[in-house]
């Protein structure tokens, strides 16, 4: 059984993220299912380059629920502030990278055209 999309990333409600996975993830797994053999190993190998940008983006949109879910009036206070904010220039990406993190990198070598191993 292979998982995909949310049904297996699970990331979070924020910037697509769980989209961007499960095409990123339909891509690699596509390579790996014509550029190996033996099914078994087009899986894990699918498993090994994915897993990590997997984990990565998970543990950030954890990190990121502080943003909407505030515990103190202060937290509440530098929310209001951030968000009103955001209009200005340079503005909009730091609270971007604050709340949902840096973008993660597939190993593009892995999904490329014609890609054996």
């Amino acid at each position: 059984v292979v998982l995909l999309g949310d049904a297996a990333y699970a990331v979070s409600l924020l910037a697509g993220q769980g989209a961007s996975l499960a095409v990123a993830g339909a891509c690699l797994l596509a390579a790996e299912l014509t550029g190996r053999a033996p099914i078994g190993e087009a899986l894990i190998g699918y498993e090994q380059a994915l897993r990590p940008v997997v984990t990565e983006t998970q543990e950030r949109a954890r990190r990121g629920t502080r943003w909407f879910v505030p515990a103190t009036r202060t937290q509440r206070w530098l929310r209001r502030t951030a968000l009103r904010s955001a209009g200005l220039p340079l503005a909009d990406r730091l609270l971007a990278t604050a709340v949902v993190g840096k973008r993660s990198a597939l190993p593009r070598d892995r999904y490329a055209a014609g890609h054996t191993t």
